[in-house]
């Protein structure tokens, strides 16, 4: 018997009866928050406060505008691809297993659409910004090395049919969530201090704080979290066993993933510190994506048990969440006196920033108009059970700035103990950017690729005249 992939990949979605977002999930990872290399530049405008909200001040926009932007991650932990991105195959053994010794795999994955936003210079000592962005989480953790195996092979890979003793996936938990972020950003300079009487360079010391408020509305959530370890094990190709399974579940009722209709709805905030000395040593802290969306539980489902010996998979068909439900409905047993509704976190993170330009040529951050310039971000994903959670990374990125683009070379190293390089240009209003396309290019196997694309109006204002004996004015 041979099943197709999006049937076993469903199969697998509901473990214990589910299957399509844990066969993508174990296979594939997409994150948002990748644009480490431009955010961090003098030119990324409204753009920085995806990393720092205090990146909107001491900028040389007047006004930026972001039009539209599309910013995707894509990354696997489990399989290696031959060839590049673009010619990645799931058949004919195209690709390579890289957690054979056992490892449980986890995948996340997420993105970002950047809407219209802007950011305006209030005045020399403040600035302010609207920002809107949907996004979209995936999360799937602790999905056994066996099962994930089996649902490569689509269950016919026979050392692992009939084991002696049923194989686990410990703490199995998936989540998924799409919302729509509506943020208001406020900063203002809090210190300029420096020599007395010189005009037009940049002073010594500068400190700014920032703060993002942002109304998070969810568009779907979904929660299927094991309360004890899930053994599990295929009698044959077609035979799934399940034993005395729990878990917490439940999904909005609104189950679109895009759309502005709101199936939940949360606040969240963003708070930034950045220190500069010279213009030149610019040191950050930022604390990101604090908040959480709270969903109602659709009526008919809720906490379920599942216990089920030699489930035919055969003719198991499930294409939506109802179908899917009633599944669950059949095999399991629902508990509808469960808590009636439950909450997403979103992918909170702790991010440090620090940027070393070679020259002081303006009053700006950065220097001005032309510079070079080293910048080291780290972000420390600030993980949740119950929550859409992102990758920790370190990126140093070496670039330099002109009036009219800027290129820089983000080098990545992540929690999987992996190294990527990438790219990233701006020319005018155009932003094209990846942080493992020039790893890709030079790998016979890959497993990462991500790229974001962002189209902007910039408004460039003059050069300011400081006085530096009012401590906090030009």
């Amino acid at each position: 018997m041979k099943r197709t992939t999006t049937q076993l990949r469903l199969v697998l979605f509901t473990l214990l009866a589910c299957a399509t977002c844990l066969w993508s999930s174990t296979n594939v990872q997409v994150q948002a928050q990748t644009t480490d290399g431009f955010a961090s530049n003098a030119y990324s405008g409204v753009t920085g406060a995806d990393l720092n909200p205090a990146n909107i001040l001491g900028t040389i926009y007047k006004v930026d505008v972001t039009l539209a932007g599309a910013n995707p991650y894509f990354h696997n932990n489990y399989l290696s691809f031959a060839g590049r991105p673009w010619k990645w195959n799931f058949n004919d053994g195209g690709y390579t297993e890289s957690n054979t010794n056992g490892t449980l795999t986890n995948a996340t994955l997420q993105a970002r659409l950047h809407l219209p936003s802007v950011m305006v210079d209030i005045d020399n000592n403040s600035a302010m910004a609207f920002s809107l962005q949907t996004r979209f989480g995936v999360n799937a953790d602790n999905v056994g090395a066996e099962l994930s195996k089996m649902i490569l092979e689509e269950a016919e890979y026979t050392p692992y049919q009939d084991p002696a003793t049923p194989y686990t996936s410990p703490g199995l938990n998936l989540r998924s969530m799409s919302w729509t972020e509506i943020g208001l950003s406020y900063g203002r300079l809090i210190l300029l201090t420096g020599p007395q009487g010189v005009n037009n360079k940049s002073a010594d010391h500068r400190i700014k704080v920032a703060a993002r408020l942002k109304y998070l509305m969810g568009h779907q959530g979904f929660q299927l979290k094991a309360k004890n370890d899930v053994q599990h094990d295929f009698t044959s190709e077609e035979l799934l066993n399940i034993y005395n399974a729990d878990f917490e579940y439940g999904h909005s009722s609104d189950y679109n993933v895009t759309g502005f209709s709101p199936a939940g709805s949360g606040f969240g905030f963003d708070l930034g510190a950045k220190y500069s000395y010279m213009n030149k040593i610019i040191v950050g802290a930022s604390l990101l994506d604090f908040g959480s969306i709270k969903f109602d539980k659709q009526n008919d489902v809720g906490d379920f048990s599942i216990d089920v010996r030699d489930w035919n998979l055969n003719n198991l068909e499930i294409d939506n969440i109802d179908a899917l439900d009633d599944t669950l409905r059949t095999r399991g047993t629902f508990n509808l006196n469960d808590e009636r509704s439950f909450s997403l976190r979103t992918p909170m993170a702790l991010s440090f920033q620090f940027t070393y330009y070679l020259w002081d040529s303006g009053p700006f951050e950065g220097g001005g108009y032309h510079n070079v310039y080293f910048a080291l971000n780290t972000y420390t994903a600030l993980k949740s059970d119950d929550g859409i959670n992102a990758i920790s990374r370190y990126t140093l990125t070496p670039g330099f700035n002109l009036f009219s683009m800027n290129v820089g070379f983000p080098l990545t190293y992540n929690e999987f103990n992996e190294f990527h390089a990438g790219a990233f240009m701006r020319l005018g209003p155009f932003i094209m950017g990846s942080n493992n396309f020039l790893t890709n290019l030079a790998s016979k196997e890959v497993n990462t690729v991500d790229a974001y694309l962002l189209l902007k109006i910039p408004i460039i204002k003059p050069v300011p005249i400081i006085t530096y004996d009012c401590a906090k004015r030009f």
